[in-house]
């Protein structure tokens, strides 16, 4: 992984992690992240409020609101099914009723 150390006259954690890391490496449980979260959300918002990272095999990452709810609610083509953590799970229990998609789901939520 590339340094995400502060530039000069910055404190590591001070400030959003460079455009290149949210770009292309976004990891939401790097320990770099942590302290900068906001920081770093607030650029990807503006420039680039559905990112794709390479990490973990790939994800998509949606940072506003509106394009979340929409997420959430579009089962169709996001689907909760292939589990919701990144990197995945290493278990094989589902987390029910949200690891499960329509039909199915409604059994456990109506």
């Amino acid at each position: 992984m590339d340094d995400v150390t502060a530039e000069p006259g910055r404190l590591p954690g001070d400030g959003p992690l460079p455009d290149d890391w949210w770009q292309h490496r976004f990891d939401p449980n790097s320990p770099e992240l942590a302290p900068r979260l906001y920081e770093t959300l607030a650029p990807m918002r503006e420039r680039c409020p559905v990112a794709r990272s390479g990490m973990y095999g790939g994800f998509w990452v949606a940072t506003r609101y509106e394009d979340i709810l929409g997420v959430a609610q579009d089962w169709q083509t996001f689907s909760s099914a292939y589990g919701l953590s990144i990197p995945t799970a290493p278990i094989a229990v589902r987390n029910l009723p949200v690891e499960v998609d329509p039909p199915i789901q409604r059994v456990y939520k109506p």
